[in-house]
């Protein structure tokens, strides 16, 4: 039986990562965020952008200018 759901996500996730090459914009979800994930695509040299769950903290490296 084929992997159904949030198996079949992932499965798929995983096996077109070697497809993906530097000139590519990578857009993910909040709800496919996970620390491995993000970090097996940032080894294809892909630009990620990514939304996180609203509960994640996350540490302010840098306030900007205009406050942000």
């Amino acid at each position: 039986m084929a992997p159904r759901g949030a198996a079949a996500v992932s499965s798929n996730r995983t096996s077109l990562l070697p497809s993906i090459s530097s000139d590519w914009l990578l857009l993910a979800d909040r709800g496919f965020y996970s620390f491995a994930a993000f970090s097996a695509a940032a080894q294809t040299g892909a630009a990620l952008c990514w939304r996180a769950p609203t509960q994640l903290s996350l540490p302010v490296l840098k306030v900007l200018s205009d406050g942000t």
